[in-house]
């Protein structure tokens, strides 16, 4: 990806939190 540091990140379990709160609403890539 663009991102492999975010691409890591989402393969994290701590990713689920920060999808609540919405904080990758600025990468529209992520949202698939």
């Amino acid at each position: 990806a663009k991102r492999p540091a975010i691409a890591a990140y989402m393969k994290s379990p701590r990713r689920q939190p920060f999808n609540e709160n919405g904080l990758f609403r600025h990468y529209p890539e992520l949202d698939r």
